[in-house]
């Protein structure tokens, strides 16, 4: 055979390698790469939802654990009626709504704590008895910011209830010159009663 034949064979032979090499990478090759890499995808995310899982779960034990001992229940009852009247408390919170929701207060009297009578059922069941006082406050402040006060109260944590309530309007410098002028600005009374677990 020829020199040139035998050139022009391997030149052959090596193109047919390189499309033979295409051909199995493009057939087998790539398809299975891509298969292996959703296959990596799905296992990455099915580790990241058993961790999830596992964190869901170790929370949930928690939460189970406290309630069995009765600790959770038991100090979100003493935030709601404390034990003892904690007076500086009840005041603190009335102060800190009344800051945030743009209220002057003037004045706060505290009536003396008062004990309520438990009833047999309530002893029976091991509840504490109940003792309440009441805060005069006396303040000021625009209509809007007095019904943010009390919707404040209403949802507050520590049990605050509005036994008594008055209203007057502030005579503006308009008003008192003859001058009709409309005022937003008004006096409250209220009376706030709130309770505690006498130990």
């Amino acid at each position: 055979m020829k020199q040139s034949s035998k050139r022009f064979l391997s030149m052959i032979l090596s193109l047919a390698f390189v499309v033979a090499s295409f051909v199995l990478f493009f057939d087998l090759v790539q398809p299975t790469y891509a298969d292996l890499s959703e296959l990596k995808g799905k296992q990455l995310s099915l580790v990241q939802d058993v961790s999830n899982e596992q964190e869901l779960v170790s929370h949930v034990n928690g939460l189970i654990g406290q309630y069995a001992n009765g600790s959770l229940p038991t100090s979100t009852v003493a935030l709601a009626m404390p034990s003892g009247p904690d007076v500086a408390d009840a005041l603190a919170q009335i102060y800190g709504i009344a800051t945030a929701d743009s209220i002057n207060i003037q004045s706060i009297a505290i009536s003396a704590p008062h004990m309520s009578s438990s009833g047999g059922a309530a002893a029976s069941q091991g509840l504490k008895p109940k003792g309440s006082f009441t805060l005069q406050v006396s303040a000021s402040g625009s209509y809007e910011s007095l019904k943010l006060f009390l919707s404040t109260l209403e949802s507050n944590i520590r049990v605050f209830n509005v036994t008594q309530f008055s209203l007057e309007p502030v005579a503006s410098a308009a008003s008192a010159g003859g001058k009709g002028g409309a005022n937003d600005s008004f006096f409250y009374n209220l009376g706030i009663k709130t309770y505690y677990q006498v130990q």
